[in-house]
């Protein structure tokens, strides 16, 4: 189903990290001063190690909206973008690392993603006055970032979906949590909890692991004797993949729930995952990005991050040339003003995207995995 994913194991150093470079139309050095030179923008996230799925759509999305963007003349219909991917597998160090580099090429805009490595970034962000979109993390300490803009839901919308869903309409009222120990993990689990407890739910115990860790077995055995009726995972893919496993492994046969996070091939097609209820933000692309999409990639459209840093990359594009009508070499606070001030994007999910305190106001529906897919139990959900 991938176009690429690389299998390898989660390393803590930069040395080595990979660097790819999606090469814009027409010619001259990387930076924005406004001639026909290109208008440099970075991607930063995991092109290796556990979470490299997630670069793979990232990259997708964000490739495919330089590629169109490009293909109509550029940044105002003049000025060609270059996308230049580093691989942070995930990790604020590396992530950090990368962005100075791109700083001292005359980057205007990063593309990011992962929690930790978001929140990371904005110190660096809000000295050099560098614009940030965010379209993978959901830390709700995203949101009212002054140089950030996120494409995507945070979790505290997606846990209050869920928790609504699991007490009223399933009448789960006892939740045991497993989540992991970074800024993404713990968001999720404290959403999740105060959503839960809202609805009229109970947490009746709890036990956190590693992110990108490999076993999750002790604590899962303490869970499994909690009594609950429901297993709330706080993780992201290849880290829920290992708690769907290892909870199948010791014997127990809860039913278990997820954020969207948990829609990546390989839960999906995990037998111990079938029956895993989810929410979902949804992607329902307009038939001519399809059709795009699958010419570049042999695929059709799998995920919305896919959408998301589609959608990023034509935010700031058209925020750069509305700014660049006053000066031709925008700084980085004009050009968040100017997305501000245009308030309504078309978005590649077939609607309209807009912003509400940095953060976009998405659907969500309530899902369910089954057969290796996710089938949709309740649209747009609202309890």
């Amino acid at each position: 189903m991938r176009t690429r994913l690389i299998r390898l194991a989660s390393v803590t150093t930069i040395a080595g990290l990979g660097l790819a470079t999606v090469a814009a139309c027409g010619s001259g050095s990387a930076g924005g001063s406004g001639d026909n030179s290109e208008i440099l923008i970075g991607g930063l996230w995991a092109t290796s190690g556990a979470q490299a799925v997630y670069g793979d759509y990232f990259g997708n999305g964000a490739k495919l909206a330089v590629k169109d963007i490009n293909d109509a003349g550029g940044v105002g219909g003049k000025t060609p973008l270059k996308l230049q991917v580093e691989d942070t597998q995930a990790l604020p160090e590396p992530a950090v690392t990368a962005f100075q580099k791109l700083v001292g090429e005359d980057v205007k805009m990063v593309l990011s993603s992962f929690s930790s490595q978001t929140l990371a970034l904005m110190p660096i962000a809000e000295s050099r006055k560098i614009p940030v979109i965010n379209g993978g993390a959901q830390s709700n300490a995203l949101g009212d970032q002054k140089f950030l803009l996120n494409t995507i839901p945070l979790v505290r919308n997606e846990s209050e979906v869920l928790a609504k869903y699991l007490v009223k309409e399933k009448k789960y009222t006892k939740a045991a949590v497993i989540y992991t120990s970074d800024d993404g993990g713990r968001a999720a689990k404290d959403s999740f909890e105060e959503a839960y407890k809202a609805a009229g739910g109970n947490i009746v115990a709890e036990e956190s692991g590693k992110y990108q860790g490999t076993d999750y077995r002790s604590q899962l055995t303490k869970l499994r004797s909690s009594g609950a009726d429901f297993l709330l995972i706080g993780a992201f893919g290849q880290d829920t993949n290992n708690i769907v496993s290892q909870a199948r492994e010791i014997g127990w046969k809860v039913q278990m729930a997820n954020t969207s996070w948990a829609a990546i091939p390989d839960v999906l097609k995990n037998k111990s995952a079938e029956g895993l209820i989810l929410t979902s933000i949804p992607f329902e692309p307009k038939a001519d990005f399809v059709q795009r999409y699958e010419k570049e990639y042999g695929e059709k459209p799998a995920s919305s991050y896919i959408g998301n840093y589609y959608d990023a990359v034509q935010v700031f594009s058209q925020g750069y040339a509305k700014a660049a009508e006053a000066n031709a070499n925008p700084s980085g606070e004009e050009i968040i003003k100017a997305i501000n001030d245009i308030k309504t994007f078309d978005s590649s999910y077939g609607s309209k995207l807009t912003f509400e305190n940095g953060v976009a106001s998405r659907p969500i529906n309530i899902g369910e995995i089954t057969g290796g897919a996710v089938t949709t139990l309740v649209k747009n959900y609202q309890g």
